[in-house]
């Protein structure tokens, strides 16, 4: 790609080839936007829960989105830095959790709201079907989230999650390829029915 827009000191040129170290900026800006937003989503849950409690469901609805999101967010941090913040409250510490206990953390933040979660709110929120993706993924990862530097063991067990849950996906008729793959990133991708989870492209 030409431009010197694009260069901005070479530290995309570095993550093309492979070559990032912990200097380049892409890494401090993605650890930082990361823990920021597990802040905002534990913010967001103290407040929602206290209302979900006394009955409000559009609470309940917006608490369990939060839940989701945070599990997400977490799982970014376990790609990139093999760990995850388990944390409850903003006047807390977190608690950092890596391996075994990472997995089972991020596994019963997403079942807890597998079920309860709406599902009609379009492909840039959380769904269903969106958590069953994120758990399929977690599903098959696991074994090198639980020994990242060592020699991986796919579980049978994990194996057999990945296909349930994407079995569910697929049967679920919420879903289909799109007809043309480059489609999945135009602006206007919104209604494309191959999206589970994705941003709006909406300008905003």
């Amino acid at each position: 790609r030409g431009g010197t827009d694009w260069f901005d000191g070479g530290k995309f040129i570095a993550v093309h080839q492979h070559l990032m170290t912990p200097s380049n900026d892409l890494v401090g800006s993605s650890w930082n936007e990361v823990t920021r937003n597990i802040s905002r989503t534990v913010s967001a849950i103290e407040v929602l829960r206290p209302l979900s409690e006394q009955g409000d469901t559009e609470a309940t609805e917006a608490l369990y989105e939060m839940i989701a999101m945070r599990a997400y967010l977490n799982m970014l941090m376990l790609d990139s830095w093999g760990l995850v913040f388990d944390k409850e409250t903003s006047d807390e510490t977190s608690r950092v959790l890596r391996a075994q206990e990472a997995v089972d953390y991020l596994q019963n933040e997403l079942e807890s709201v597998i079920n309860e979660i709406n599902t009609d709110r379009g492909p840039s929120r959380f769904s269903k079907g969106a958590v069953e993706a994120l758990l399929a993924r977690l599903h098959l990862n696991a074994a090198v989230y639980r020994d990242p530097y060592g020699t991986p063991n796919f579980s049978q067990d994990d194996l057999n999650k990945v296909v349930e849950y994407t079995t569910s996906i697929i049967n679920s008729g919420d879903y289909s390829l799109s007809a043309e793959y480059f489609d999945l990133f135009n602006d206007s991708n919104y209604s494309n029915p191959e999206l589970i989870f994705a941003i709006h492209q909406n300008g905003v």
